[in-house]
């Protein structure tokens, strides 16, 4: 291998300052349309950064240089989408073309390519009286029909072959330039008219259009003849000699007009002439003369806009969409021009695309050299284009004219491309009395069909990449071309992802399918090396970082949403699907998935799993965890398990609720099932100014403590909020030292008292100014902004360390002080935006020198010091970002010896070999003792009642030595059978109850309903219901059945922040803290609930509180058939936003229920409930409404509380919410004569009289049968592979089986 080397243009101490403002956040990724086609980190703004930077430090090798770093900067289309996407503000366009200049450096073009440069950069381009000749050629090629014999026959060599495909209709009408083109009507000025090369040769109808409408609205319009190419081509291509002899002609051409403007009717030619600024910044005679040329330059639209003297007048009644020029909105940042000149056209309907910025690829000449990759990216606005379904498609660049309308005639559309001049001057002619020429014509021979998948693109870059003999020959055997990459470019770009972690993997893989993972880990496990599974590279944990090498598991490939279920409220889907998509794609159906981190828009669903993330709105509705019901696995050992799935309440271990936020140290998910929720029809946003950020911390309690939910409820200090609004002006208060971004949400009229609520309340706890966003654009721009701060910190600083911790809302004021002072302590700068709302702290400590070791080593300190603090604050040392490498060493600050021991258990069941995402979450316990402390032992009694959890771990301990099982309740006499029974009932009472920061800590003995009514005399409650009356915390939770009020509230699992357990060896632990981030490592809380104290004894209980509901509202609604109620109730379920049970049930024999009906139970806001009364009676109308003095919930309780006895047991299915009234109604001969259905869980309990038949078919569509009797009897699975992993977890746990079984 030749030695490595810089090239010149790469080795200026400017180039390196303008790679450190690149932070490595991601945020670039979902607006890059080559990271959409490839999926690839080097195809990415951020990736070729990373191969920029390791150019410039002189670790690529001419060879690699040439190669891969070649290979991928010429890929980029230079859309420039990235640059705007960019918080940190990254010159990208100045990087790539350094990088450009680095490849012309070394590259030695061959005969033919510079024979085409020649032709087309220095004869063609330059003289536009030879590319209009060329036209005339093209019209006759046309006109004669020899274009379509050409297509016919499919003879031209591949260049000749994507130049003719881009070709528009051509005309022969050409503008006089020889003389001004008269103002019509009152003149009110002159301007100048760039008029561009290849604009004025093959659209030369668009030029005739921008003159006559500049005309028509008073201006004179001259031409100069000697002007050139804006010379945007010679850039790209490395040629800026070539460029910088153009921009002096255009400059010379323009000089000795009296105008005020130049015009640009070509965004990309806009762009250009702009810059030349910055070509002839060092030309002494130009430069001057550059910067006054510049000024004058505008766009059409950016012109015309502002000075539209003659609005149009004459209708046009269709249907447009307006595909923007990517030199025009992310180069010239004109944006709105377009559409307001649009708007202004009567009768036209203006259809935003789903993507008006992406790129089409057209990118100069890009869409002739890279053929293939320009019509994948075509492909994609095409199909946007088709879903809008327009008369005509708006554009506002030559190039990107040419590219649209051949991206129609591939499609087989019919919509016609003009630019924005042609559709003024239509207009202006239907109003002189001129019919428009809207015809269309068909595709003359559609092109290929829409690209394959992106596997088909990394078999496209694998030809292209030098190939060789490697350790990886076998693996690559069994996959497709391209799958696997362990060249060094490519191993560089993928050793770090947004964090400061690194470590450079042996090779980077590509899984297209579960088959294909699979693969991987049965070659890896033959092989002994590590895998990795990596998602967009947002993580800053370092969770995803190949620290020990190994293979890195790149999710891109995976990436498709393959269900939305509306009814079901529920989606399937890859791991490597973006969040926002997600998002996107539900609310589309009227749902949300409400995790929502700041990487939203670049994250992937699957990293949010790995990672249990959660963001600005978990506040109300909770982190990914919440959310996840069914995960499919492939095991350590290559073996394929689903776990959970799209039915609620397996009767399983929660092995979902363990593996989400493991990080991938457990297993690899390639599919995951996830419930949606209801989009609120409403949200209000303010912002609050403060003196301090202490302040704005205790107004946050303030504002909870009235029974307030905020949506979400952040807070920034005044040095970030500086920083977001450079990138992104959302109108944030940053004169004042901190501010609130608080949000609601509901029913309209909901909104708007709630939020007048919180405002009240804020303005009483210190703020000085209380500002609501006025619109929802207005809103949009306080969120991106905020959504975005993190990534504009390196308009501060090029590196950074963001310290996520949790600590209880109620001190939030003290945590900030006690940063604040470790920061100063070590003398380093720290910014302040955090979720204030549940207490997850994000202190941004700047990093000014990143190679300063001491610099780095006291942020590292900082990071422990402040993660202890968080701890001893009584939260957690992470929230949502994972533990990855960065806290792993923190781990031992918040869990005990025992906790450790029990994580490192569960990692040796899932993973013996320990090749998953090693030495990740847990810390290095080798030197630690490797026996726990022993527990005192008590003698063995006929039964127990112990006073204290410190009792119970003896007369576990003394039970495991002996080997002797225990049979546990909550029973306060408990009777004595050949199982010693142990009662909790003395474990019972409040032991804290914080109502500030909303939770109660009681004994597991503590009967339920006993609690709720201490509660309910505070306002608050548990949502938690029992139908044994009797049901203590501890029995409740352990059992795992959820009543019908989960709808509105969530599961128990939901509920439980923490719990204090006993192991069957004695060892006592914790899992989780008071706060709703409360898991570091495997989330221990979510294991034992409904494990039905199979794996230990639950002693006392954290649990979340919720205020009670201001208005509640149950109606019994009698129905003739069952079928019409249970379509009727599973279309409310959906649609109402404060249903806390829906329920259809049949004799149940309550008082005042009839025979068959649909009870609804609507609580919360009065305004949410009023507002859903209203839909529940127009969904229902002309049906009787019996209004109830009972919840959904309490008539589900009194029920099965009369039906559930010592002899008798109620069958409960559970199947996908979508699939349970078909399974009602097709089995209902087999269900006896009384049973009720949860459409709120896709839940029904019966008393089947052909059990087996129900079974079999709740199985089918993915779901199961459990019996509920007494408390503590078993549950009863057939899944493929449950059983077996319900006895692996439970013999690491109680391997001496002192405890009840979970399954029989």
């Amino acid at each position: 291998m030749d030695s490595p080397s810089i090239p010149t243009a790469l080795n200026t101490p400017e180039y390196r300052q303008l790679l450190q403002q690149c932070v490595h956040c991601g945020m670039c990724l979902s607006a890059c349309p080559t990271y959409a086609v490839f999926g690839t980190e080097m195809d990415g703004p951020r990736g070729r950064i990373t191969l920029m930077r390791a150019a410039a430090e002189g670790r690529l090798s001419q060879t690699e240089l040439l190669g891969q770093f070649s290979q991928h900067i010429n890929l980029c289309l230079a859309c420039l989408s990235c640059q705007t996407a960019c918080p940190s503000g990254v010159q990208y366009a100045r990087l790539l073309e350094g990088a450009h200049q680095a490849i012309a450096q070394y590259h030695r073009p061959g005969l033919v390519e510079r024979l085409v440069r020649w032709l087309g950069l220095g004869q063609l381009m330059p003289h536009v009286g030879r590319l209009r000749l060329i036209s005339t050629l093209f019209w006759f090629y046309q006109r004669l029909g020899l274009q379509w014999l050409v297509r016919k026959l499919d003879f031209l060599p591949q260049p000749l072959r994507n130049m003719e495909s881009i070709l528009p209709p051509l005309s022969l009408r050409r503008l006089d330039y020889t003389r001004p083109a008269p103002a019509i009507g009152a003149r009110q000025g002159r301007v100048a008219f760039f008029h561009g090369c290849i604009q004025d040769a093959m659209l030369n109808s668009v030029n005739c259009a921008t003159v006559s409408v500049l005309q028509r609205n008073g201006y004179e319009v001259v031409t100069p003849q000697n002007q050139t190419c804006c010379g945007a081509a010679h850039v790209h291509n490395g040629d800026l000699e070539g460029a910088r002899a153009l921009a002096r002609c255009n400059i010379d051409a323009f000089a000795a007009l009296d105008c005020d403007f130049i015009i640009s009717n070509a965004g990309g030619c806009g762009l250009s002439l702009k810059e030349i600024p910055e070509l002839l910044h060092d030309d002494p005679l130009y430069a001057e003369r550059a910067v006054d040329f510049a000024r004058r330059v505008v766009d059409f639209s950016e012109f015309l806009a502002d000075h539209l003297n003659n609005p149009p007048t004459g209708a046009l009644p269709v249907r447009v969409v307006y595909s923007e020029s990517c030199h025009l909105r992310h180069g010239q940042r004109v944006i709105e021009q377009p559409r307001t000149l649009l708007r202004a056209i009567p009768g036209l309907e203006l259809v935003e695309l789903r993507q008006p910025d992406r790129c089409c690829g057209s990118a100069g000449v890009y869409n002739i050299v890279l053929p293939d990759v320009a019509n994948a990216v075509l492909d994609d606005k095409m199909a946007d284009i088709a879903a809008a379904n327009p008369t005509l498609v708006i554009s506002s660049n030559a190039g990107c004219h040419m590219q649209l309308w051949a991206g129609l005639q591939r499609a087989g559309l019919t919509s016609r491309v003009l630019h924005i001049a042609e559709a003024l001057e239509l207009s202006y002619r239907v109003a002189d009395g001129q019919a428009p020429n809207l015809r269309f014509r068909r595709p003359v021979k559609p092109l290929i069909p829409r690209s394959h998948s992106r596997q088909r693109w990394l078999g496209w870059l694998a030809r292209r990449q030098p190939t060789g003999d490697t350790q990886f020959g076998t693996l690559k055997a069994r996959l497709q071309p391209g799958q696997v990459w362990d060249d060094a470019p490519t191993r560089l770009v993928y050793a770090l992802d947004a964090g400061l972690d690194t470590g450079e993997p042996a090779a980077v893989v590509f899984p297209e399918s579960t088959a294909d993972v699979q693969a991987l880990v049965r070659w890896a496990a033959e092989h002994h090396l590590p895998l990795i599974a990596r998602g967009s590279g947002s993580g800053l944990a370092g969770g995803a970082v190949a620290e020990h090498g190994g293979l890195l598991m790149e999710f891109s490939l995976l990436n498709h949403l393959l269900d939305l279920d509306a009814d079901g409220r529920s989606a399937a889907l890859e791991p490597g699907l973006m969040t926002q998509t997600l998002d996107e794609q539900a609310h589309i159906a009227g749902l949300s998935f409400p995790p929502d981190p700041s990487s939203g828009r670049v994250s992937t669903v699957g990293g949010n799993i790995a990672t249990n993330a959660g963001g600005p709105h978990c506040f109300k509705y909770g982190v990914t965890a919440n959310y996840v019901t069914g995960l499919d696995v492939v095991l350590a050992d290559g073996r394929l398990q689903t776990f959970g799935g799209q039915a609620l309440d397996y009767p399983e271990y929660d092995f979902v609720g363990l593996l989400t936020g493991s990080e991938g140290t457990l297993a690899l998910t390639t599919r995951a099932m996830v419930a949606l929720r209801r989009s609120a029809p409403a949200a209000r946003t303010l912002l609050a100014a403060f003196d301090s950020p202490e302040q704005a911390g205790r107004a946050v309690s303030a504002v909870i403590s009235r029974g307030l939910t905020p949506t979400a409820f952040e807070m920034m200090d005044q040095k970030v909020m500086q920083i977001v609004e450079q990138f992104s002006p959302a109108g944030l208060p940053v004169q004042s030292a901190a501010a609130l971004i608080l949000e609601v949400d509901g029913a309209p009229a909901s909104a708007d008292a709630q939020i007048a609520e919180a405002a009240a309340a804020l303005q009483a706890n210190g703020a000085s100014d209380v500002r609501l966003a006025q619109t929802e654009a207005e809103r949009a721009r306080i969120w991106y902004g905020r959504k975005s701060a993190v990534g504009a910190l390196a308009r501060l600083a090029p590196a950074y360390v963001i310290i996520d911790g949790t600590v209880p809302r109620s001190r939030l004021a003290e945590a900030l002080l006690g940063t604040t002072a470790i920061c100063n302590a070590l003398d380093l700068p720290v910014g302040y935006v955090f979720h204030a709302g549940d207490g997850n702290l994000h202190p941004l400590i700047l990093i000014r020198d990143p190679q300063n070791a001491d610099l780095v080593a006291r942020v590292r300190l900082a990071g422990e010091r402040i993660s202890a603090l968080c701890v001893e604050l009584g939260g957690s040392i992470t929230g949502e970002h994972g533990v990855g490498i960065e806290k792993r060493a923190y781990m031992p600050l918040m869990h005990t010896p025992a906790e450790l021991a029990l994580m490192s258990q569960i990692k040796i069941c899932f993973d013996p070999a320990g090749l998953l995402n090693p030495h990740k979450i847990l810390p290095d316990l080798s030197e630690a003792p490797s026996d726990l402390p022993p527990v005192a032992s008590l003698p063995l009694q006929p039964s127990y009642q112990p006073q204290t959890a410190e009792d119970a771990a003896q007369i576990l301990a003394a039970h495991t030595a002996a080997r002797q099982p225990l049979r546990l309740t909550g029973a306060t006499a408990p009777q004595i059978t050949e199982m010693r029974p142990l009662s909790t009932a003395r474990l019972a009472g409040i032991q804290t109850l914080n109502l500030d920061d909303r939770y109660v800590v009681a004994g597991a003995g503590t009967r339920l309903v006993d609690l709720q009514a201490e509660l309910a005399s505070q306002g608050v409650m548990i949502p938690a219901a029992s139908p044994w009356p009797e049901a203590t915390l501890g029995g409740v939770f352990s059992a795992g059945v959820n009543a019908p009020l989960r709808l509105c509230y969530g599961a128990l699992r939901d509920i439980a922040l923490a719990l204090d357990v006993v192991l069957p060896n004695g060892q006592r632990i914790c899992t989780g803290r008071p706060v709703m981030k409360n898991v570091a490592g495997y989330d221990l809380t979510r294991l034992f609930i409904g494990a039905r104290g199979s794996l230990g004894l639950i002693t006392a209980l954290t649990l979340n509180l919720r205020p009670l509901p201001r208005r509640c509202l149950t109606f019994a609604v009698p129905f003739e058939q069952p079928a019409a109620a249970l379509a009727a109730g599973l279309a409310l379920a959906r649609n109402l936003l404060t249903a806390s049970a829906v329920l259809v049930g049949q004799n149940l024999g309550l008082p005042g229920l009839p025979e068959c009906m649909l009870i609804c139970t609507l609580e919360g806001f009065d305004e949410d409930v009023a507002a859903d009364d209203a839909v529940l009676h127009q969904q229902l109308s002309g049906c009787t409404f019996l209004e109830q003095p009972q919840t959904g919930s309490q008539i589900w309780t009194a029920w099965l509380g009369q039906t559930l006895t010592v002899d008798a047991a109620v069958a409960r299915l559970g199947t996908p919410i979508s699939k349970l009234p078909s399974m009602v109604t097709r089995f209902s001969q087999h269900l006896g004569p009384a049973w009720l259905a949860d459409l709120g869980s896709g839940l029904l309990y019966a008393a089947p009289t052909n059990a087996l038949s129900c079974q079999t078919a709740a199985e089918t569509v993915g779901g199961y049968l459990a019996w509920l009797g007494a408390p503590g009897s078993v549950a009863e699975t057939r899944r493929p592979g449950i059983p077996e992993w319900i006895d692996r977890l439970k013999s690491q746990l109680d391997p001496d089986g002192i405890l009840p079984l979970l399954v029989s």
